[in-house]
């Protein structure tokens, strides 16, 4: 469970692959006061989806795709 891990070992965030996490994840997550990074997905789809969830940043090739992005 990443959120044990995290809080075990005394973190305050998690970066995760995107493939590895689901929104539930990402919303206990937030709710434990615990920061929420995930990389790399690298398509316009993805990065689209991703503006909804609750998370604090995406690491992605293609910045200039996602319009959620600075």
């Amino acid at each position: 469970d990443p959120i044990q891990k995290v809080l075990s070992a005394d973190a305050d965030g998690l970066a995760m692959p995107y493939q590895l996490v689901d929104r539930n994840t990402v919303q206990s997550a937030r709710a434990q006061g615990i920061r929420v990074q995930l990389w790399t997905p690298d398509t316009e789809a993805l990065l689209m989806e991703y503006c909804d969830w609750p998370i604090q940043g995406l690491i992605t090739n293609h910045p200039e795709l996602s319009p959620c992005l600075p």
